[in-house]
């Protein structure tokens, strides 16, 4: 969020977490045996397209970047006109001591799907954009495991229809099908996946919206803890906040049960003397929500995130934030000048974005 006090145009008063490193992640981009399959004159999309067992149909070199390679025959043309499906096969040696804890593949995509398979059962599909399959149930740690990946763009084996963009025609075709590395992420058994933080000015509390995956049935404490935005130390250009002599302004903590898969938990927390963030006055926060497991270790969590404490509401037809009303003057954002100050002085308060 920028300090400078002119207010972007949504206002928004959600933060949401980068998603953090885990505690061991494995690039998995590359090393693959590849399938190309063909898909033409090929009706039934529901289930995945079987690969062939011949050795002599699989080829080293697979790769999760750029796009698959077509089978024979298959249509080219960019990622919106062509078929894409391809099977991608590795064996892993899965140290023993992953045991008890999530192991996930975890890829940003562009414009298609990933079905899963580990030791010949499926574990999932990863998603577009942001996928991620939970492999820990069906590992055999201290051996060797056979993972298998089918790449569509049209659905087959995902039980969704082909991937489409609306609106993103131009970004789709000029990219590659692949967009960012493939890992193998493990955290603990329970992790703090995403965090939103819900700010109520009317209500003086802030609500705490997580998204916390767990292997099995259990219960955590989630602790949240808030640092006033000191800025960066100018010599290590670290957070000041996250010295270790910088003590948090406030924590709360709340003990939630939680069930195998991803659990969507919500804890709102009184706050009284809270900053609130104006155009003027851009106070900030940051904050971290962490969980505590059964054995009292701390568990995986995303790092912290900066958000400032803002509530806007309509009062009629005035638009009210932090409890006075709001008059919103905006400026193009296309002909902002170099020094954002110089669009203050002539009363502008908006920044369309």
């Amino acid at each position: 969020m920028n300090r400078f006090p002119i207010a972007a145009c949504l206002c928004l008063v959600v933060s949401l977490a980068a998603r953090a490193g885990a505690l061991v992640s494995t690039n998995v981009t590359d090393g693959w045996l590849v399938q190309p399959v063909a898909t033409k004159g090929v009706s039934d999309k529901s289930e995945c397209i079987a690969p062939g067992e011949d050795p002599a149909l699989w080829r080293e070199g697979g790769s999760l970047k750029g796009r698959p390679p077509r089978a024979p025959g298959e249509r080219g043309g960019n990622n919106e006109q062509a078929d894409y499906a391809c099977w991608f096969r590795r064996s892993f040696r899965v140290p023993k001591a992953w045991e008890g804890r999530s192991v996930r593949y975890e890829q940003q995509l562009n414009y298609c799907d990933v079905v899963v398979f580990v030791n010949g059962k499926k574990a999932g599909v990863a998603f577009h954009p942001d996928g991620a399959v939970e492999l820990a149930p069906l590992l055999r740690y201290g051996k060797d495991n056979e993972i298998r990946l089918f790449v569509t763009n049209r659905g087959y084996g995902t039980g969704e229809p082909g991937v489409a963009y609306v609106g993103r025609d131009d970004y789709c075709k000029n990219r590659e099908l692949f967009y960012s590395p493939a890992f193998l992420r493990v955290r603990s058994s329970a992790f703090v996946e995403d965090v939103w933080a819900i700010p109520s000015w009317r209500k003086k509390r802030v609500t705490w919206r997580c998204e916390v995956p767990s292997l099995v049935a259990q219960e955590v404490e989630l602790v949240a803890r808030v640092w006033e935005d000191a800025g960066r130390d100018p010599e290590t250009k670290a957070l000041v906040s996250e010295r270790d002599d910088a003590k948090p302004v406030k924590v709360w903590k709340k003990k939630v049960s939680l069930q195998p898969g991803t659990n969507t938990v919500e804890f709102s927390c009184a706050w009284k003397d809270v900053v609130p963030w104006e155009p003027d006055d851009p106070h900030l926060y940051n904050v971290r929500v962490t969980p505590v497991l059964p054995s009292g270790k701390a568990g995986d969590a995303p790092e912290r995130f900066l958000f400032g404490f803002r509530e806007q509401w309509l009062d009629g037809r005035t638009v009210m934030a932090n409890g006075h009303p709001q008059r919103w003057r905006g400026f193009w954002r296309q002909g902002l000048p170099k020094d954002l100050a110089d669009v203050k002085k002539y009363g502008f308060n908006i920044a369309y974005a």
